[in-house]
């Protein structure tokens, strides 16, 4: 089987087909589920709702165009973002965070273009994005140029409004019994 081959069995698969390949049916179980143990009954998610998802996905992009843009400027202008903001220069450091950023927003926009993907945007994105949301408002009256905390400010309201288009469906699943 080529990859492309069982790169469609596998969606067909994750889509609630079956399979007579222990492996594969072990793994789409792994990956529909991963903190069940497969030998215990499933109860099924409830499927996020169709606007849900579009929330989801378009507080997703905003955060990853803020990370690409946080990024692209640390990886190519950190000399003038440093002079910008008052702060010391040190090209190692903007070049490692303008690295980070990058993976993040890559990951998010992955999540964006293909909502299989959302729910790794979700992990690393939330998490680094409500961060810097809260840094961004402690500091917005401690720095030079209050205005580049905007950013952080909204790298923020994208992450808060991600994890409840996120969470906020499935919140209501049905829970087992025990």
């Amino acid at each position: 089987m080529s990859a492309d081959e069982l790169d469609l069995e596998i969606d067909r698969l994750l889509a609630g087909g079956t399979t007579d390949d222990p492996v594969l049916a072990a793994l789409t179980l792994l990956a529909t589920d991963p903190i069940q143990p497969a030998v215990e009954p499933r109860v099924p998610a409830p499927a996020a709702t169709a606007g849900s998802l579009v929330v989801a996905r378009l507080a997703a992009a905003v955060l990853a165009a803020t990370m690409l843009i946080v990024a692209g400027t640390n990886l190519f202008f950190g000399e003038w973002l440093a002079d910008w903001l008052d702060f010391a220069y040190d090209p190692h450091v903007y070049r490692e965070g303008g690295l980070a950023y990058l993976v993040v927003g890559f990951v998010l926009a992955a999540g964006v273009w293909r909502p299989r993907y959302l729910l790794s945007g979700v992990l690393v994105g939330v998490p680094l994005g409500l961060t810097l949301g809260i840094h961004g408002i402690l500091e917005l009256t401690q720095v030079a140029n209050p205005a580049a905390e905007v950013m952080h400010v909204t790298q923020g309201a994208a992450a808060a409004v991600l994890a409840g288009a996120w969470l906020l469906p499935r919140r209501s699943s049905p829970r087992r019994k025990s």
